[in-house]
């Protein structure tokens, strides 16, 4: 037996594994799930997402193209599965029905993990929202809080996690021996908007990051609720998911997957911060871990 020929491999042996130990490999530090694209999925070569264009700065249209976070972490996705996205604009309360019906593999606009909508369908949360309030310039009201709302009248989206919230506030106001809020929802946040600015409403609440991009865009007419000078989160909504039909755990689980590749090769936060949305931006991705 050559001793030294045996002990020279086995330092060879050793200094590669250090290697390795050094430069952090990833089946021993920061180990991630492998993207497993579901046959179905694979074979069409195509993601099929379901969005709803009126959520400025995540999805919206210019120009006949549909843009915005969500549009860019869709594509981005479907590149980690090794597919291309195919998006189509559907009314918000279409987009679950969509899903069951099977015209969509998953659901990416915004839309909260709710106990009510896990019924039907799973989430891969991705995001964190929070709600702000927004006034007319000025803020003629004086509006701090949610509290302030007792008795006025406040814009918001029908079916958003906004909408539930006024509710809540609304029960607290009466049960406080106060008017409730007298709450209008729409359709649209483009008919919320114009609401406010028309004055029929002394305020909306909405997604705060939509909210801050909603003021950028109004041309001086309305402001974000601010306090110390700074736009106010004024309540946490919980987790935002991306949504697929319920029991496809398959396709949660290559979803969740190809997030948290995303995130850390670093397009996960570049999506978010070119949008101006990194403050809703989360470090783990669940599923179905909404409030």
């Amino acid at each position: 037996m050559n001793l030294d020929r045996s002990t020279g491999t086995l330092r060879k042996w050793l200094s590669w594994i250090l290697a390795l130990l050094a430069l952090g490999t990833p089946w021993i530090v920061n180990a991630q799930s492998p993207i497993q694209t579901p046959a179905v999925i694979k074979s069409a070569g195509v993601l099929r997402i379901a969005s709803y264009i009126g959520f400025p700065p995540l999805e919206f249209d210019k120009d006949g193209q549909m843009m915005g976070a969500e549009i860019d972490l869709g594509k981005a996705l479907a590149d980690k599965l090794g597919v291309k996205a195919s998006f189509s604009n559907v009314p918000f309360e279409g987009i679950i029905p969509g899903l069951l019906s099977g015209r969509f593999d998953m659901a990416l606009s915004d839309m909260s993990d709710t106990e009510a909508r896990r019924k039907q369908v799973d989430f891969v949360d991705y995001a964190q929202a929070f709600t702000s309030i927004i006034v007319q310039k000025g803020n003629p009201r004086h509006i701090r809080s949610l509290g302030d709302l007792c008795g006025l009248p406040v814009a918001t989206q029908q079916g958003s996690m906004q909408s539930t919230i006024l509710e809540q506030q609304s029960s607290k106001c009466a049960a406080d021996g106060k008017q409730p809020i007298a709450i209008s929802r729409f359709p649209s946040q483009a008919q919320v908007s114009l609401d406010l600015k028309s004055g029929r409403s002394a305020a909306e609440v909405r997604d705060f990051a939509l909210g801050v991009y909603e003021v950028d865009q109004s041309e001086g007419r309305l402001e974000v609720v601010s306090v110390d000078g700074k736009p106010a989160m004024v309540g946490e909504s919980g987790k935002v998911g991306i949504a697929v039909k319920k029991g496809n755990l398959e396709l949660a689980k290559a979803i969740q997957a190809a997030l948290q590749s995303l995130k850390a090769d670093g397009t996960y936060e570049r999506i978010f911060d070119k949008w101006n949305v990194s403050a809703e931006k989360i470090s783990d991705f669940t599923i179905n871990d909404g409030q």
